[in-house]
């Protein structure tokens, strides 16, 4: 307990005064560790524009910073947020609605050691729930700030979902049409909902929902479909290119090999007209030597006369 606040209070030492009694009004500020470490993640708290007061030491189980690091080299959120997700990362700190729960999804960057460890890829993904607190800037004066409060919990890779379901007697697969009607679901599956492979093959997953829950699970339903009919469109659209890539890969080889034929074309009668000349100088020549004979001839006669 007392290590984990000499932690923080180091750590307020790099940001300021601000900060640190920021921490103070923070609700994870007099967590120890084991119950930090008992989380499914790790905690932080940001600033609307992503200025980190504070990350939690556990940090470094789940993307191998160390929370020391990630003060002294960077104070930022972006900073361990990948770019291709700061647009959505900064809508959720400066549009949302500061008097509802926020919940939303992330890749975040992983430190190089903790790559190699992994062996595949190199961010994690992340569902980042919290909700904006409203806190004094400092204690001597009346100002507010709202500072987003959150823990971010890795979502589980195709590694770890292959070991928990090994392991795990409480979870379980189950396959489903594009309608979310059953088409097949596992031995342990049947236990837990008490029904058989043929028995709920025929029911639909919305039946198995809670009513309140109902209303969640369309909304992401009706986002994977869109999904899905985006990535239909993106690879018609990759199909499309590949075909015009070919047709022009296609007619390029069709110029080439008419200009290869062109070329043979002009080699071949470059070839006959040398020939012809050729065959000009020959007759030429002779021509000549029957002149040459011709005078020859008619001197023997003059000498003989």
């Amino acid at each position: 307990m007392a290590q984990h606040r000499n932690l923080q209070a180091s750590t307020a030492l790099d940001v300021g005064f601000e900060a640190e009694f920021v921490f103070q009004h923070n609700p994870f500020y007099h967590y120890n560790d084991s119950k930090i470490y008992a989380l499914t993640g790790f905690i932080l708290v940001t600033t609307r524009e992503g200025k980190l007061l504070y990350i939690s030491e556990n940090v470094t189980d789940y993307l191998g910073h160390s929370m020391v690091d990630m003060k002294t080299q960077g104070d930022s959120l972006y900073d361990i947020v990948d770019k291709r997700d700061h647009s959505a990362l900064q809508t959720q700190l400066q549009s949302s609605d500061i008097n509802q729960d926020i919940s939303f999804y992330c890749r975040m960057n992983m430190s190089r050691s903790l790559k190699r460890q992994a062996g595949f890829g190199d961010v994690k993904i992340m569902h980042v729930r919290g909700h904006f607190k409203k806190v004094p800037v400092h204690e001597t004066t009346n100002d507010i700030q709202y500072v987003f409060t959150a823990t971010c919990t890795p979502l589980i890779t195709p590694e770890l979902k292959e070991n928990m379901v090994q392991n795990n007697t409480m979870i379980f697969r189950t396959v489903h049409n594009l309608d979310m009607t059953f088409v097949e679901i596992t031995e342990t599956a049947e236990h837990h909902l008490g029904y058989t492979n043929e028995e709920i093959s025929r029911k639909s997953w919305y039946n198995m929902l809670h009513p309140e829950d109902i209303h969640v699970a369309r909304e992401k339903h009706v986002q994977y479909q869109e999904l899905l009919l985006d990535l239909e469109l993106l690879l018609d659209q990759e199909l499309l290119l590949d075909q015009e890539l070919l047709l022009d890969q296609e007619l390029l080889l069709d110029q080439e090999l008419l200009l290869d034929q062109e070329l043979l074309l002009d080699q071949e009668l470059l070839l006959d007209q040398e020939l012809l000349l050729d065959e000009e100088l020959l007759l030429d020549e002779e021509l000549l030597l029957d002149q040459e004979l011709l005078l020859d001839q008619e001197l023997l006669l003059d000498q003989e006369l």
